[in-house]
């Protein structure tokens, strides 16, 4: 009982300390964000990738020249080998067709940003929420060899891979199922990223992009609507990867965590138990979905198997929610283990049932339909948590 009583009270003064900040937040107006609001915040096309690459863009209508694109190849000098292209002359496509994706996946396809100069290149794949497509970098690769390259086969071109977090692109995305039947010498067949080697390299929004953005706004200084409009996408970044709590207010919080050996025990206490929490709102949630649908023969237990948890139905159906994408994505899923879930009345019926929600749906050949029903789907994001806590 007495670690119950400490515990609330941490949470109580926690929670004190978050209603302070929100209501300053409502004052200053932080949580307006144009991009929410028009409900852009996740779109990787139309927001992120074409505000980025407007940036990048010497002749955009920033009129700041090629100030923003020589501060975004400084940060890749910083993290990278130093690769230089002319700026001034440089041009940006997005979403650059290279043609169709040929029977072996080693060229077509769409460049998501492209700067180049004519000589020099550099593309950047921008992955938010989007799974990677099979060998896509491969492909993007190949485009950059077909052109740009010199008498050798040294590349003239930096390949970017995006993510919020800097992740590896993954076995999909770098490596070949087959062996095409001709390829051009030059032409990569599997990529690799490593210390002494490297075809790609990794970028986050969560810190190379904030860094490369704040430069910008520093040189914007005296152009107010450029300045808070990056202003505003820092904010949704920030808000995509889990920064929007200030360091303020994280100092507060510290401070009331570290302030005796009562809070300290109970903080550990809480983040001991913070699975159980997440499986207990998935819980809520399936059961939800169920109830509502008058599913009465689902069993009350649930199993959870590290960042997944599912409800037996009858006939070997389950209903799950999990993290997948190196838990980048939320998804609620059906799983029936005969692979015949679509021909099925009540496969259908469960579909159905969680179609109501309006969530975008996918098939699987392994029997498997998957819904993604939320924009923010970091596992340790508490976007989704809240959003999944109120319906």
């Amino acid at each position: 009982m007495y670690k119950i009583k400490e515990i609330q009270k941490l949470l109580l003064n926690v929670s004190a300390i978050s209603k302070k900040y929100e209501n300053l937040a409502k004052i200053t107006g932080e949580n307006f964000n144009i991009f929410n609001v028009l409900g852009l915040s996740t779109r990787e096309v139309r927001t992120h990738s074409a505000f980025i690459a407007e940036l990048l863009n010497p002749n955009g209508s920033h009129e700041q020249g090629d100030e923003f694109l020589k501060l975004f190849i400084k940060i890749l000098g910083s993290k990278f080998n130093s690769f230089e292209l002319d700026s001034a002359k440089a041009l940006v496509d997005v979403e650059k067709g290279t043609g169709l994706i040929n029977k072996d996946k080693t060229e077509g396809g769409n460049l998501d940003i492209i700067v180049s100069d004519n000589n020099k290149a550099i593309i950047v794949e921008n992955k938010i929420y989007a799974i990677d497509q099979k060998s896509q970098l491969i492909r993007y690769y190949n485009y950059g060899i077909k052109n740009y390259k010199d008498s050798g086969c040294e590349p003239r071109f930096v390949l970017l891979y995006l993510t919020l977090y800097g992740k590896n692109a993954s076995e999909l995305s770098i490596k070949l199922d087959t062996t095409p039947m001709k390829m051009d010498e030059c032409f990569k067949k599997e990529l690799v990223h490593n210390d002494k080697n490297k075809d790609y390299y990794i970028l986050s929004y969560e810190e190379d992009i904030i860094e490369w953005l704040k430069s910008c706004k520093e040189k914007a200084v005296n152009h107010p609507i450029l300045r808070e409009t990056m202003t505003q996408y820092i904010n949704l970044i920030k808000q995509l990867t889990g920064q929007t709590m200030n360091d303020d207010m994280k100092n507060e919080i510290v401070d009331e965590v570290i302030k005796d050996n009562d809070s300290l025990n109970a903080f550990f206490e809480i983040k001991n138990n913070i699975n159980e929490v997440k499986y207990a709102i998935f819980k809520n949630i399936i059961l939800g979905v169920l109830k509502s649908s008058n599913f009465t023969n689902a069993t009350e237990s649930i199993n959870n198997d590290n960042e997944k948890a599912t409800i037996n139905l009858k006939n070997d159906y389950q209903l799950g929610v999990w993290f997948a994408g190196d838990l980048d994505n939320l998804i609620i899923g059906i799983i029936h283990p005969t692979n015949k879930i679509v021909n099925d009345n009540y496969g259908q019926k469960l579909i159905n049932a969680v179609e109501t929600f309006k969530m975008e749906m996918q098939i699987w050949n392994d029997g498997l339909i998957t819904f993604r029903p939320c924009e923010y789907t970091r596992l340790d994001v508490k976007e989704p948590w809240l959003k999944i806590q109120n319906g």
